[in-house]
């Protein structure tokens, strides 16, 4: 049922697309970002295509030390680099969520 989607522009995010994403995330519970953002971390640190390198991953890095990575600006920075590293596995952990999560999913894969 669910499609490969990968990002139009070589796996960067226009701003458009960011803005569009980032307004969606608002509307993810703080109990579903609880459950997703452990979720996507780990497939970031997993992913074949190796470790972010990046001031993305850093700010990653500083929300997790700080715990504020199950955050709604921790969900965006993982969603974030989840759509440069693995597009299909994030949505994937998304779409296996609560509905706020899955809503999310579906929106992306239009906003994409």
């Amino acid at each position: 049922m669910s499609q490969k989607v990968e990002p139009k522009i070589e796996s960067v995010l226009t701003e458009i697309q960011k803005v569009k994403i980032f307004n969606l995330v608002r509307y993810v519970s703080k109990n579903t970002c609880e459950r997703v953002c452990p979720e996507i971390l780990d497939m970031l640190l997993n992913s074949e295509k190796g470790k972010l390198k990046s001031n993305l991953g850093k700010t990653i890095f500083h929300l997790q030390r700080v715990e504020r990575l199950n955050s709604t600006i921790g969900l965006e920075r993982l969603i974030e680099a989840g759509l440069l590293v693995d597009t299909d596995g994030l949505l994937k952990i998304l779409e296996s969520s609560e509905q706020d999560a899955k809503d999310l999913a579906s929106e992306m894969r239009e906003i994409l």
